[in-house]
């Protein structure tokens, strides 16, 4: 849960990777943000997806650079597969449990700034549409706080302002709980189906209990 700007995109060619990953290091350096690049060896791409972007390729090679444009906000990745499109953290971390005929799954990527505040969403934003519009031939951003599109700083104060509300329900109700108290999952999910009316929560697998 939070304020979380999703993304994907295309380059327009991947010639141009290490070019976009030496600008980003330079940024980052000078900015004095983190960052780590990438340049591994995917095992687990299915050969039938391999076959899609190469009838010749033996092998996926992933190529980027992660940077953390503020402190309390989570790490952006910006790391791409032999064809130049964007890869998802499931798809660089998990290939061998990502279901590569997904896009949102294998290609969407996400940064959450619930906790960096306005300024440093602003900040991701205007650094993402640099790069976008120097190096992509395509790409989509779904932005919670509604300001990449827009660059309407009202609304996005009125964005942090209605996600902070739910985080400090949510924390509120989930204190009230007494979790702590539960001894098996099913009785688990139970208190905070409890504790949280309104949301939707299941375990990952489906299987609550036996």
């Amino acid at each position: 849960m939070g304020l979380t700007l999703h993304y994907f995109g295309k380059l327009t060619s991947p010639a141009r990777i290490p070019e976009l990953i030496d600008e980003v290091t330079d940024i980052c350096e000078s900015a004095g943000w983190e960052y780590k690049t990438f340049d591994h060896i995917l095992e687990g791409v299915p050969d039938d997806y391999l076959k899609l972007i190469d009838d010749n390729a033996s092998e996926f090679r992933a190529r980027g650079v992660s940077f953390q444009a503020h402190k309390k906000a989570e790490t952006t990745m910006l790391c791409f597969g032999p064809d130049g499109r964007t890869l998802s953290p499931m798809a660089l971390f998990r290939p061998d449990l990502t279901d590569w005929s997904d896009d949102m799954l294998a290609h969407y990527s996400f940064t959450k700034t619930q906790f960096a505040g306005a300024e440093g969403h602003v900040v991701l934003c205007k650094i993402l549409k640099y790069l976008f519009g120097k190096y992509f031939s395509e790409f989509e951003v779904n932005d919670e706080g509604e300001y990449f599109h827009t660059e309407d700083r009202t609304l996005l104060g009125e964005r942090f302002g209605d996600y902070d509300e739910a985080f400090s329900k949510v924390s509120v109700a989930l204190a009230g709980a007494k979790l702590e108290k539960a001894t098996t999952i099913p009785e688990l999910m139970a208190m905070l189906r409890e504790a949280l009316p309104d949301a939707e929560i299941r375990l990952v697998s489906d299987e609550e209990e036996e």
